[in-house]
């Protein structure tokens, strides 16, 4: 089994993060403008950041095959929370 490039990765995300929050917060603000200009009703929309420890656990996972940084895919995300299901009056899309 090769050495998992730990350190650099960490690195590499240590020097990125901030872009990364940025990023997933101009994402946030697009879907949710998306969202409200086709009056699609929302209970919220969120982003994150996944943490350096949380990444680290991930890249340490016996079988990861990641190399470098952008081998990780969900580094960034954004979640639609409609709100409880019995408060849906119809369908996310159109």
């Amino acid at each position: 089994m090769a050495d998992i490039p730990e350190a650099s990765i960490l690195a590499e995300y240590d020097s990125q993060r901030d872009l990364y929050a940025a990023y997933s917060v101009k994402l946030r603000e697009l879907i949710h403008e998306l969202l409200n200009e086709q009056r699609i009703q929302v209970h919220a929309v969120t982003s994150r950041v996944k943490g350096r420890e949380e990444l680290r656990n991930k890249i340490l996972r016996p079988g990861s095959q990641y190399e470098t940084l952008a081998d990780v895919t969900d580094i960034a995300g954004i979640r639609i929370n409609r709100g409880p299901v019995h408060d849906r009056p119809g369908k996310l899309y159109r």
